[in-house]
Formats: C-alpha cells, sequence, structure tokens
C-alpha cells in the first residue's frame, strides 16, 4: 500500500506575513495608480488636494510596506520560513526607497499649500522645479521599490492560495 505524503502544513506566522504583503501589493497599487493619475495634474497646477491625496497614498504605501517587512522577519525568527525572510528584505528595500523621497514629498506637500518659505529651508538654493528633477535617482528607487512591492505581493497571493488549496 503507497503511503500518503503529508504536505506541509501553513505556519501562522508565514500567513500572517503572506496577508501583510498582500496589503504592501494593493498599497503600491493604489499608490502607484494614484501617482500616474494625479502627477502631471500636481506639477502642472500645484493644487492642494490632488498633493495631499497623493501624500497620503505615499504615507499609506511606506507604513505597510514597512509593516509587511517586519512581518516577514519575524516569520523567519518564529518559524524558520526562508522564502518569507527573503521576501521580507526586498519589502525593506521598498520601504527605505520610500523613505528615500520622503524630503522630495514634503517639499511638494508644503508647496502645493504655498508654504515656500518652509521649502526653501529643505531644498536649499535650488528652485523647487530643479529640485524635483534632479531627484530622478529617487524617482527611480521608488518604481524599484514598487516592483518589489508587486512581486511579493503576487507570491503571497500565489502561496495563500496553494495553502487554500492544501485543506
Amino acid at each position: 500500500m503507497p503511503k500518503m505524503i503529508k504536505k506541509p502544513q501553513a505556519k501562522h506566522s508565514d500567513i500572517v506575513f503572506r496577508r501583510w504583503a498582500m496589503g504592501a501589493f494593493f498599497s503600491a497599487a493604489l499608490f502607484g495608480s494614484v501617482f500616474g493619475a494625479l502627477i502631471k495634474t500636481i506639477l502642472d497646477s500645484g493644487k492642494a488636494v490632488p498633493m495631499s491625496i497623493l501624500f497620503a497614498a505615499y504615507v499609506v504605501y511606506t507604513a505597510v510596506t514597512a509593516v509587511a517587512s517586519v512581518m516577514g522577519f519575524r516569520a523567519y525568527n518564529r518559524e524558520d520560513v526562508g522564502a518569507a525572510l527573503f521576501q521580507g528584505i526586498l519589502l525593506c528595500l521598498s520601504a527605505v526607497f520610500a523613505l528615500v523621497n520622503v524630503r522630495l514629498a514634503v517639499v511638494m506637500l508644503l508647496e502645493s499649500f504655498g508654504k515656500s518659505e518652509a521649502s526653501k529651508k529643505l531644498i536649499g538654493e535650488q528652485s523647487v522645479s530643479e529640485f524635483i528633477t534632479s531627484q530622478r535617482t529617487a524617482w527611480v528607487l521608488m518604481a524599484v521599490g514598487l516592483g518589489f512591492c508587486v512581486a511579493v505581493g503576487v507570491l503571497a497571493i500565489v502561496k495563500l492560495a496553494t495553502y487554500k488549496n492544501n485543506k
């Protein structure tokens, strides 16, 4: 009689991490969508409401990605889930790449509310348009971080789906 091969049981901390990774995926999708939809309006007109919406999406994306990263590290620490460690590192990089852009986000938010004096303190001698164009590396890092979040989120969705199918 053939032996029945047991499928590995889903570990609780891994499931928690995967759910947070899905949250990071959805927050990255939200931030990317809002960014794509509103950046031209913000750069052309500098209105406060679209910039506030974009800044809120940026904060949510950064916070959820950071928490998901911590959950990945905890899953590895508690139950030795190696994939969660690697994906947690990718999410940590995404959060760091988002934090690289915090000065740019704050300057754009201040400018949209007409607080030019405060934004001048953050950017120094440059004009706002020169400052924004000089942040090319930060923009690229943000795009790479969004890509990491999407990749980890897709892997999390697949992993959670396989956990559900194994029951």
